[in-house]
């Protein structure tokens, strides 16, 4: 990093020599530099550097943290970082939780409560802000807890590594996780597509096809996997991941797992961006609209011999079965094509496999 730098960009630094970028891709290309040899302490070291720089980069700063409050963001994440290494997931997640000033309650289910801190799981549901995977990290006290992530979050947060299952995100897949995130999720995500470089969608399938066995095995060896099967954000049709995870637990597993429904409720992206804004707008509109606390909602485990029967289904077909039941037990209602593409895979597998569906009947999971 560069000490000393003149504020107008052309003064020399202590050592007599300024290497302050000119351009504002030299500048995207130093933060990418920051983000893979430092992570988040890497990105909030450039940013306070840009803060010393020529105005018209300055001009550009005080333009982003109208929109997204980068600043606090880079910061927050260097600061839990570091408390992670020290003194673990679920504390840090605690600490970050009550930094950014969103409360959250967590509902448990009345039974099966203490296989949520030791059985093998998988759990799934709906991550609708960054803030989700920290709220369930600071409720479950499982030692072996693991999120299938985008890659890049190992970048930001490189104590997070031992915990993620990391996975490329194609194309076509970052373009729809982000209409309706807000305005400051839009701005984040442009930012961090112009710093972080993503391999070609060959490479990126194949890596992600390893990743899953991988978490697959993670669940086998007593661990707990955390999935968001329709990606970020708002409820849509959900990735054939999940199908894909449960497709390999069918083979590979030989012991009981369970399955763990979640929902998280009045959450958003724009809802969290607005608690770290330091505005005036956003600290109203955070009095007006979001006084509710985040709900976190933990069903009852569901044995995994549920899904026996789908043993052999596509990948597609198993999301579709575990999309519709999430549906019901959360009463959410999905968009109408979605709604009917599930119905399209539920309507083949009980005429091609004549399967007992719907699965997970009252009185027979728990």
């Amino acid at each position: 990093m560069t000490d000393g730098l003149a504020r107008d960009g052309r003064g020399e630094g202590q050592g007599g020599v300024t290497d302050f970028p000119r351009t504002w891709r030299e500048v995207l290309a130093r933060f990418g530099r920051a983000l893979s040899a430092e992570g988040s302490s890497g990105l909030a070291a450039t940013y306070e550097e840009l803060t010393r720089g020529p105005l018209r980069f300055r001009a550009v700063l005080r333009a982003i943290e109208w929109v997204c409050p980068l600043e606090r963001v880079v910061k927050m994440g260097a600061k839990f970082d570091a408390r992670n290494a020290r003194d673990g997931l679920a504390e840090a997640s605690r600490w970050l939780l009550a930094e950014s000033g969103v409360p959250w309650k967590a509902e448990f289910p009345e039974t099966g409560r203490d296989l949520l801190e030791s059985g093998p799981l998988v759990i799934y549901g709906n991550n609708p802000s960054l803030a989700t995977p920290f709220i369930l990290a600071a409720v479950l006290e499982h030692p072996r807890l693991g999120y299938i992530s985008s890659a890049y979050v190992t970048k930001l947060l490189p104590a997070m590594v031992p915990h993620l299952f990391a996975v490329e995100l194609i194309r076509h897949q970052q373009v729809r996780n982000r209409p309706g995130s807000g305005a400051a999720h839009l701005m984040a995500h442009a930012l961090l597509a112009d710093i972080y470089e993503r391999p070609s969608r060959e490479v990126a399938r194949a890596a992600n096809r390893e990743v899953i066995s991988n978490a697959a095995r993670h669940v086998t060896e007593e661990g707990a996997l955390v999935i968001y099967p329709a990606g970020g954000g708002k409820d849509r049709l959900w990735y054939p991941g999940i199908g894909r995870l449960c497709s390999e637990l069918l083979r590979e597993a030989e012991h009981t797992l369970y399955l763990v429904p979640v929902r998280v409720d009045f959450n958003s992206h724009a809802r969290v961006y607005c608690a770290l804004s330091n505005k005036r707008y956003a600290r109203r509109k955070t009095r007006r609209f979001n006084r509710r606390p985040v709900v976190l909602r933990l069903a009852r485990p569901l044995p995994f011999q549920e899904l026996e029967q789908l043993r052999g289904a596509s990948s597609q077909e198993i999301a579709a079965v575990l999309k519709q039941h999430y549906n019901k037990l959360f009463d959410v209602r999905g968009k109408r094509q979605t709604e009917k593409a599930i119905e399209q895979a539920l309507r083949r597998l009980r005429e091609e496999r004549r399967l007992r569906l719907p699965l997970f009947q009252p009185g027979r999971s728990g």
